[in-house]
């Protein structure tokens, strides 16, 4: 397999933000941008939001521009770019709230997100998708909290993300479960975490079709030892049930393995 592209494009953005802080801790804040791509065109963007004890909400704007790949590249396999293609626009609305605590902290975010004319694969290029909207609901969640030397991380990451004839997008598992522990005493850590990965659509990477792919739970080790308060030893051990799995379809990930590192903050 080779492919080639041979194009060069050039952006040039401006942009401005803003942050205004009432008497009484009302947070408005907000932007604007424009970009200017050679080859794609201008887009104009916008964010917009405010938060008051603890309470968020925000919308905005954002387009993705179709990759040099996207519009000029070709591989020996029949595939040519579409030098058409436009970007993709999408629309985003989040709501949410966040408490912390003396020896914990909460954050919980609902989001909407509305994408018009989706860059998608089909019949040996890309096109985009004009039948109608793409869109992705979900809820992210974290939790951490502390009783005595022991440090709970979690993070729960919900989704749902559909194009416009309500087909799974792929590589987005409704569910993303991120959760881990540290015991710490003295300079010494030990910090035992697991990941779950949801079942999800991918792309076949030999005959190119839609498959669905299991769910996936792989779990880590690190111990460390802080010599300094800028700098610590770390021994980690990776994919501890020495997991057999691709992420994405195609592409091999790590079994168990082992590393020793030496951090320094600076």
């Amino acid at each position: 397999y080779n492919s080639s592209v041979d194009k060069e494009a050039d952006i040039v953005g401006f942009y401005h933000s803003f942050d205004y802080l009432t008497t009484n801790n009302f947070l408005i804040s907000g932007g604007v941008r424009h970009d200017k791509h050679s080859i794609a065109g201008g887009q104009s963007t916008y964010t917009i939001g405010t938060a008051y004890n603890g309470f968020r909400i925000s919308t905005s704007t954002g387009y993705k521009s179709p990759t040099l790949y996207e519009l000029y590249g070709a591989d020996n396999f029949g595939y040519t770019g579409n030098s058409n293609l436009k970007a993709e626009t999408s629309i985003s609305k989040e709501i949410g709230y966040n408490k912390i605590g003396s020896n914990y902290s909460f954050d919980i975010a609902l989001y909407s997100i509305d994408i018009e004319d989706m860059i998608t694969y089909s019949n040996s290029t890309y096109i985009n998708d004009s039948t109608g909207t793409s869109t992705m609901r979900g809820a992210d969640i974290d939790f951490d909290y502390r009783i005595g030397n022991l440090f709970f991380e979690n993070n729960i990451a919900l989704t749902s993300a559909q194009d416009s004839s309500n087909n799974w997008l792929k590589r987005r598992p409704h569910t993303v479960i991120s959760s881990s522990v540290t015991y710490s005493q003295d300079s010494f850590y030990l910090t035992p975490s697991v990941l779950y990965y949801g079942e999800h659509k991918d792309t076949h990477s030999s005959n190119y079709s839609t498959i669905t792919v299991d769910k996936q739970i792989t779990s880590n080790l690190e111990a460390g030892y802080n010599v300094t308060n800028d700098s610590s030893v770390v021994l980690s051990i990776n994919n501890i049930f020495d997991n057999d799995y691709e992420r994405p379809h195609g592409y091999n990930q790590d079994g168990r393995n082992l590393s020793l590192a030496y951090k320094l903050k600076f």
